[in-house]
């Protein structure tokens, strides 16, 4: 079985090279060789379709199309001028603040030794000193 492990593609004038590197692996998913590498000129309309759709990427935001610059993350800054200035202005879009979602698990009953790494868990993220642990034992 081939498993890809990386692809590219340039537009060149015979139409679009797809370098495509990849691994052999047998039915155990043992790696039987690595680092492979084919060459080809998309020709195919469903091939060619695949490409466009990776190369012009969109989302779907609400019902209408948004920059998906938009989704890396709300101070996403670019390489340098140049990349801005090809990539043009966007603005981030708004997303709820984590720390205003709180919620309250309950786990259990669980085993003596699951509590005590729960617990240690719960100590390392702060939760045991600002009194948000809480354990009780059962019958």
């Amino acid at each position: 079985m081939n498993k890809i492990t990386g692809f590219s593609v340039l537009t060149i004038g015979e139409g679009k090279r797809v370098t495509v590197n990849y691994s052999v692996l047998d039915d155990a998913g043992n790696i039987r060789d690595t680092n492979l590498r084919a060459n080809y000129v998309a020709l195919d309309d469903t091939v060619l379709a695949a490409i466009a759709a990776i190369e012009h990427f969109e989302v779907i935001y609400k019902g209408a199309r948004v920059n998906p610059l938009n989704w890396m993350d709300s101070d996403f800054t670019v390489k340098d001028a140049a990349v801005g200035a090809h990539l043009g202005r966007y603005t981030s879009v708004e997303r709820p603040k984590l720390a205003a979602q709180m919620q309250r698990i309950t786990i259990g009953p669980v085993s003596i030794g699951d509590a005590v790494t729960i617990y240690k868990q719960a100590q390392a993220l702060g939760l045991v000193d600002a009194g948000l642990y809480m354990s009780e034992y059962v019958g």
